[in-house]
């Protein structure tokens, strides 16, 4: 997305803070090579309630480092799967507290909240409801990332704001349990929300930067431009498409897209829900 000098860059999903692969595919010093400005959302992925303070507590470090090498860039604090909850809705108001904006209801597994990819057939809990009107209440996006199909659908009924996912793939393109069917598709874009693209060639079924457009293009199709943006799962996953060994590369697929709309529509919805305050300025929209 450019305006004049202004550029701006969205990524819905990174496990830098916790990397389960090496060498890092993102870093503080790497973001501001991809562009003047951006929004990078970092996820902290434990089910334990420790572990997952543990890791804000070292978000603070890397928010210092943003701000050092890439100090137009700003940090969206997320928790991947609900698991650390433990049933308690207290422990969802200490996480708000520490700065976390959005909260993934499941990993693959079910939990206390909702089913997950593993298991597609169980629906969201009572707690889990009780989970999304309180997130929107505080102003946390709620991220149907990894939930079950049963879960999603159950989830939508409940949201009374945009959602998100915020990594994922179009399963018409490759049948993967993590993928959206284009019912979900055209379900999130109903409700406003933002739909972001991963670069695991496993969802993909392919590991060229082709294959990452086509995708992309499939969701633009499918549920329009303002639901369709990028949530990589840098250092989340073990393997990544040709030509893209980390966040450096990401020009080669941004100069590929209409960045104005990609950009925008992860910072669209981080100011709807409430925690504009995040960002130092007011983004352009279209």
């Amino acid at each position: 997305m450019i305006w004049g000098d202004f550029v701006l860059y969205a990524d819905a999903h990174c496990d830098s803070i916790a990397p389960l692969y090496h060498p890092r595919q993102l870093d503080a010093e790497r973001l501001g090579s991809v562009c003047g400005e951006g929004i990078q959302f970092m996820a902290a992925f434990s089910p334990d309630f420790s572990g997952v303070l543990s890791m804000l507590d070292d978000m603070d470090t890397f928010e210092a480092a943003v701000s050092a090498y890439a100090a137009d860039w700003r940090i969206v604090r997320a928790v991947e799967g609900g698991d650390c909850l433990r049933g308690d809705m207290s422990r969802l108001d200490t996480l708000y507290e520490r700065g976390v904006r959005s909260l993934g209801l499941t990993w693959n597994n079910k939990n206390e909240l909702s089913g997950g990819a593993n298991t597609p057939d169980i629906g969201l809990t009572a707690f889990g409801a009780e989970v999304i009107e309180r997130c929107e209440e505080l102003g946390i996006l709620v991220d149907l990332a990894h939930i079950s199909l049963k879960g999603f659908f159950d989830a939508l009924k409940v949201c009374k704001k945009p959602p998100i996912v915020s990594h994922t793939a179009a399963y018409a393109l490759h049948s993967h349990k993590r993928s959206l069917t284009d019912g979900q598709i055209r379900a999130v874009a109903e409700r406003g929300g933002v739909i972001g693209v991963c670069l695991y060639p496993d969802f993909l079924g392919g590991d060229d930067i082709d294959d990452v457009v086509r995708h992309i293009e499939h969701i633009r199709k499918v549920g329009g431009r303002a639901c369709t943006g990028i949530g990589t799962d840098f250092d989340g996953i073990e393997r990544l498409p040709k030509g893209i060994s980390g966040v450096q590369d990401m020009p080669k697929l941004l100069e590929r897209l209409d960045e104005q709309t990609i950009g925008l529509n992860f910072a669209r919805i981080v100011g709807e829900i409430g925690c504009a305050i995040l960002l130092n300025q007011s983004f352009p929209t279209e």
